[in-house]
């Protein structure tokens, strides 16, 4: 299992433990460079979003942008940044469930709070799916990963992954 600070220098193999290796080091990077000191603001998006990426697009969102990134051990997949929060959706034809993160990052549950939302940020299948939240890995105590899951499975661990964000 992956879920911990240390156990992400492992060579992943599968896809949760690639994304979950992919998380683990972004959060890091995100929690050294989320902070400009000398500027005593938050750093801006255009300097972090590269770290995860080659920047393909951006496009402005109220007041920020929203970033589309190539991410090589991601090429089939939709990668966007956008203030501090890395989205990674998988192509149709990517086999990856619930239970497939489960066994590397632990269980999941549903956000308390403000962030329980249905199918928060995948507007094409909000009525089908279903987010969820996996507990803080170690030594990541503001590491927030995330899935959206379809809802149309039997058995929830079952539930395809329709998409995986962090954010730190």
């Amino acid at each position: 299992m992956l879920a911990s600070a240390s156990a992400y220098s492992d060579e992943p193999t599968t896809t949760a433990e690639r994304l979950a290796h992919f998380a683990f080091a972004g959060c890091d990077y995100l929690h050294a460079n989320g902070w400009d000191a000398k500027a005593q603001r938050p750093t801006a998006d255009s300097k972090l979003a590269p770290h995860f990426g080659a920047i393909i697009k951006s496009e402005k969102s109220g007041n920020t942008f929203d970033y589309r990134l190539r991410v090589p051990g991601f090429a089939d997949w939709v990668v966007t940044y956008s203030s501090g929060l890395v989205t990674l959706k998988p192509p149709s034809t990517a086999l990856l469930t619930l239970r497939d993160l489960e066994r590397v990052l632990g269980p999941s549950d549903v956000p308390e709070g403000d962030n329980a939302k249905p199918g928060a940020g995948v507007a094409d299948a909000v009525h089908r799916s279903e987010q969820v939240e996996f507990a803080r890995p170690v030594g990541h105590r503001l590491c927030v990963i995330q899935a959206v899951v379809g809802r149309d499975a039997a058995d929830a661990s079952a539930s395809r992954v329709l998409a995986f964000r962090f954010s730190d």
